[in-house]
């Protein structure tokens, strides 16, 4: 059985005083519907979507849900996924039950950076604003994909 992990980083976002409450640009929320189409021309059947509490992070993750027919009110928010390191979401990757295949993390830079850095060592720039990197795995548990054989399926930039 395959696992896939769809590594997002936030649209485009705001300036604003308060990081946390930045919200997502028209353009960053264009790029959002351009990712959910691209995740559709990909046939993703994502069965789980974690992502930060910051406001930009939870309207990227709403719009591309709504773009790809996940129900938002099954989106997981996590403060834990805010201002962190990549631990925190390898954590998140280790909780999931075994029935979900295919999962989506929206976050920030530098640690969306990071995570797909670990997977793909040979990666050597960092994920723009509205990027996602799609790894599959071939594992049977979420606890083995760290040792997996794996791939990257695809990277789209907006």
């Amino acid at each position: 059985m395959k696992k896939k992990v769809y590594i997002v980083r936030h649209a485009r976002a705001m300036d604003a005083e308060n990081d946390h409450e930045r919200p997502l640009t028209a353009a960053g929320l264009e790029k959002t519907r351009e990712l959910a189409a691209e995740l559709l021309r990909n046939q993703c059947r994502i069965d789980a979507i974690y992502a930060s509490d910051a406001l930009r992070t939870r309207q990227t993750a709403e719009s591309v849900a709504d773009g790809i027919g996940f129900p938002p009110e099954r989106i997981r928010y996590e403060a834990g996924l805010y201002l962190t390191s990549e631990e925190a979401y390898f954590d998140v990757l280790l909780s999931l039950d075994e029935e979900v295949r295919e999962v989506m993390m929206v976050g920030h830079n530098p640690e969306v950076s990071n995570l797909f850095h670990f997977f793909l060592p040979d990666f050597t720039s960092y994920m723009q604003t509205g990027a996602c990197a799609c790894l599959s795995f071939e594992a049977d548990s979420w606890q083995t994909i760290f040792t997996a054989p794996h791939q990257l399926d695809f990277y789209f930039k907006a």
